[in-house]
């Protein structure tokens, strides 16, 4: 899909690729952004950074500088050096000591905590067992199931094999065994779906699922209240389950601000970019309450 900003570029005739990007590929995950010695602060070389970096972009003729999920600290660095600061809401799990899910759904309100243990009830009235897969238990095979399953839902979705390949997913197995988790629904002996979820102490990352059988709330179940239960069991902080994603609210995912950070070369694309960010603000000032009021939880 291209996006507004390119369109408006092609419109007027001028090319928006190719561009600058600092992020993690495929991955919507606040982290760092800048590689610096323990005694540099960001705010000591920003400036000179940005300065070439417009240099960089006049002298190879790119439109533009993108910085994508930094923390708020670096966005408010990155925004004294004149680039431009856009928010966006995801929605967020976070682990307030509880003991186990049950003591987690003692928090919502009655309805809603009914609801939640009737979808989970359903997977296993359907015949589904679900296991989380990690550590010394992660086996080659279990990663070979998830990529078939991955590659099987794109290809259903979007007609092809997905963007990441089966040698990636071999890497990472032999590069980070100790940080992924996969959750595998079994039914009637067979594996039907699996998710991968990437971890450390910090926080659990819910990244791809996909399954070979359809199957009610098998999602919800895969996706998020086996992520839940896994940071609760390995006292895990947060889970970002990844972008997008309202149904998530009524799960108790919490809406937060994300914030990326935007540089155009060309003066009056950068100024209405810049028009156009001041007036979204407010629109998503008022989705993020609206979307605190949607949440499960008791009223304190």
């Amino acid at each position: 899909m291209t996006s507004p900003v390119a369109n408006t570029y092609r419109e007027y005739g001028v090319n928006y690729y190719p561009k600058l990007v600092s992020a993690i590929p495929f991955t919507p995950v606040t982290g760092p952004r800048l590689m610096l010695k323990p005694d540099i602060k960001p705010a000591q070389v920003l400036p000179l950074i940005c300065k070439k970096i417009a240099q960089h972009l006049n002298e190879f003729d790119m439109s533009s500088m993108h910085w994508l999920f930094v923390d708020k600290q670096l966005s408010d660095e990155l925004l004294h050096s004149n680039q431009l600061c856009r928010h966006s809401v995801q929605f967020q799990w976070f682990n307030r000591s509880y003991l186990d899910f049950e003591h987690y759904l003692s928090y919502f309100n009655s309805r809603k905590r009914k609801s939640i243990k009737k979808e989970r009830s359903k997977i296993a009235a359907d015949g589904v067992d679900i296991v989380r897969v990690f550590g010394d238990d992660l086996s080659e095979q279990s990663m070979q199931f998830f990529y078939r399953c991955y590659k099987e839902t794109y290809n259903k979705r979007s007609g092809h094999d997905g963007y990441l390949t089966a040698e990636f997913f071999n890497q990472i197995y032999r590069t980070m065994r100790q940080n992924i988790m996969l959750v595998i629904a079994h039914k009637d002996d067979r594996m039907i779906a699996s998710a991968l979820y990437i971890y450390d102490d910090s926080q659990l990352c819910g990244r791809y699922w996909g399954t070979l059988e359809e199957c009610n709330n098998l999602h919800f179940e895969v996706c998020y209240y086996q992520g839940i239960e896994f940071c609760i069991e390995q006292n895990i902080p947060q889970f970002n389950p990844g972008t997008q994603g309202e149904h998530k609210i009524l799960r108790g995912f919490e809406p937060i601000y994300c914030y990326s950070n935007h540089f155009l070369s060309k003066k009056a694309f950068h100024d209405g970019v810049g028009r156009f960010i001041e007036q979204e603000k407010s629109l998503l000032e008022k989705y993020k309450t609206d979307a605190e009021q949607l949440l499960p939880f008791k009223q304190q």
